[in-house]
């Protein structure tokens, strides 16, 4: 079997970097503030992420927040995270580690389906925060 280019640099001692593993693979993650994070399953494909920044800007409205930033969830989850909202986005078990309180509920793409889900879920969340 002969070797590929790569393995023969490989064997001959060269290092290549590889892709960075994010803590939540298929996910795209908010922070809200300087205290919420918000995971937003990828799979959502009809969902752009134009829509789901206006959804995750409506939620932080709720929390009287002014800031909503998208970030690398590839870096260590800060000691300022107190709590993390999961949209169909499996648990993560550094959240877990870090004593975060975790929330989850629903695709956006259910939420999002009619008013009566909006409706509902955003009273379900209104009780969540208190």
């Amino acid at each position: 079997m002969e070797l590929t280019k790569y393995n023969k640099l490989q064997k001959l001692g060269f290092t290549f970097w590889t892709k960075k593993q994010e803590i939540g693979e298929g996910s795209c993650a908010f922070l809200i503030g300087e205290s919420t994070l918000a995971f937003c399953s990828m799979s959502s494909s009809s969902f752009s992420l134009l829509k789901k920044e206006r959804f995750i800007n409506s939620i932080a409205s709720i929390m009287n927040e002014d800031t909503v930033k998208k970030i690398d969830i590839g870096e260590k989850v800060k000691d300022c995270i107190k709590k993390a909202l999961l949209f169909d986005s499996p648990e993560i078990e550094a959240l877990k580690e870090c004593d975060i309180k975790l929330q989850t509920y629903s695709s956006l793409e259910k939420i999002c389906s009619s008013t009566k889900e909006k409706k509902a879920f955003y009273t379900q969340f209104k009780k969540d925060l208190i």
